[in-house]
């Protein structure tokens, strides 16, 4: 019979550091005082847990091991695949989790961990050879039943068994399956003892010696209280944990709100923008229209010009070659009057001559006045062109204001929206086209005589045109 007293320690699980919610809150947390008295006070050379899940247990023995400087072997056998009653928690990688505690915390310890099925570590125990075996697999009736039935062999003859799960609790709506094995295996077996705090722990001896001793050994209300304790400390943590909740989930609902707002000025910037690149390409066309349009106007201008400047020269000749017969006319009339013989002749000659240069001022009238006209219908080209020129300098002007009002609107949604970047990168090659289309064409202005005297004079009327 083991002597030693009970001792009520109040220890510091080192795996609330690294795993504190699924410690504190854990269905097993209620028995974690307990599980450390009871191995510091009979000091298991070995433990068996069938079923470790986060840990909460088997910390709680190892945690005792460690403290106590307890020489003692410890399984953890689990596939950490989860069961029907913990399918939602396995989502996480629990394995990860547990060895990251064992190896951090219990390293020096013999803390073993098994990844297989509860059937296929039973073979690697030798009958008779564990000390505590702790049953906290699958909670159905049968896995519970099966678990007991394979593994009681292999529990010493004053060893003892732990059973999680044992009490009335429903879970999922109806009780569970470990409640009603304990029901018929404490019926049948004369050495149980019932914690029902924390879902309930059985606690199941072969023997009636240590059966007495344990029941003698300690204060149930003790652990009791302990759980009412931290039941309390623990709704207090639920009940701040809850408001907070509920203020981030306020706070979640106005970053959603601010979110759709954000949407609904981003689709309006889009639109926006939209419009805008459409109006821009509408510009675009137009400038290119109205730089076709001027290219079309000046070579017109400039073929009017040869074409008009080849008809003053003609008319010039014309008038040279008129001077000179007039001329002629009047040697001869001076002859004419030497020779008072041929008077008569001269004067009838002289008549026809005079017909002759009648014809001949009559035709030199009607060049004249189609040069008066084509001088005039230069004029009204020229008027026209400049007048193009004046619509395509106040459209390029337009342009540049309302690029320069989008440059504007851009720098404002720039803090919120990035995309205004991709805007100006879109609108600044268009806009360098448009001024070296319009630098292409001073250049070709600039190649001949008659473009320059036009530009000047575009100058001194309108400013230098940029």
């Amino acid at each position: 019979m083991n002597m030693t007293k009970w001792i009520y320690h109040s220890p510091k699980f080192e795996s609330d550091e690294y795993n504190y919610e699924m410690m504190r809150f854990s269905p097993w947390s209620g028995h974690r005082y307990f599980a450390y008295d009871y191995t510091a006070y009979k000091k298991p050379a070995k433990i068996v847990e069938l079923g470790s899940y986060y840990g909460c247990s088997a910390f709680s023995f190892l945690q005792a091991l460690k403290d106590l400087n307890i020489d003692s072997e410890f399984y953890a056998i689990d596939t950490w695949e989860g069961d029907s009653f913990t399918t939602v928690d396995y989502t996480e990688k629990i394995y990860d989790k547990y060895k990251i505690i064992n190896d951090s915390c219990f390293s020096a310890q013999k803390a073993n961990m098994l990844r297989m099925t509860f059937d296929e570590a039973v073979s690697k125990f030798e009958d008779k050879s564990i000390d505590l075996l702790h049953i906290d697999g699958s909670h159905t009736y049968e896995d519970v039943k099966h678990d007991y039935l394979t593994w009681r062999s292999k529990v010493k003859e004053n060893g003892v068994i732990f059973f999680h799960d044992i009490s009335d609790d429903e879970v999922h709506g109806e009780k569970m399956g470990s409640h009603l094995f304990w029901q018929e295996l404490s019926s049948e077996m004369p050495y149980t003892y019932s914690f029902p705090y924390s879902f309930g722990l059985g606690v199941l001896f072969n023997r009636k010696e240590e059966y007495e001793e344990f029941i003698s050994a300690f204060d149930i209300e003790r652990y009791q209280k302990y759980v009412n304790h931290f039941d309390v400390e623990n709704k207090d943590v639920i009940r701040k944990n809850y408001f907070e909740q509920r203020s981030m989930n306020e706070h979640i609902k106005s970053l959603v709100s601010q979110l759709d707002i954000s949407r609904e000025h981003l689709d309006t910037y889009k639109r926006d923008t939209a419009e805008k690149n459409e109006y821009i390409q509408t510009l675009e066309v137009r400038v290119e229209t109205l730089t076709e349009d001027c290219k079309k106007a000046f070579e017109e201008s400039k073929n009017a010009s040869s074409a008009y400047e080849k008809d003053i020269l003609d008319l010039k000749k014309g008038l040279a070659e008129k001077e000179g017969y007039i001329g002629e006319l009047k040697g001869n009339i001076e002859l004419c009057l030497k020779d008072t013989k041929s008077k008569d002749k001269y004067i009838g000659d002289l008549e026809a001559y005079n017909k002759e240069l009648k014809g001949y001022i009559e035709e030199y009238e009607n060049s004249a006045k189609k040069y008066e006209e084509a001088i005039a219908e230069y004029k009204d080209n020229i008027q026209k062109y400049n007048e193009t020129i004046h619509n395509y300098t106040e459209t390029v002007k337009g342009k540049d204001a309302y690029i320069e009002e989008l440059r504007s609107d851009v720098n404002k949604l720039n803090d919120s929206f990035e995309e205004a970047v991709l805007y100006i990168k879109v609108i600044e090659p268009a806009l360098n086209n448009s001024n070296k289309e319009l630098a292409d064409l001073k250049q070709r202005l600039n190649e001949s005589a008659w473009g320059r005297r036009f530009l000047k004079k575009m100058e001194r009327e309108n400013g230098n045109i940029k």
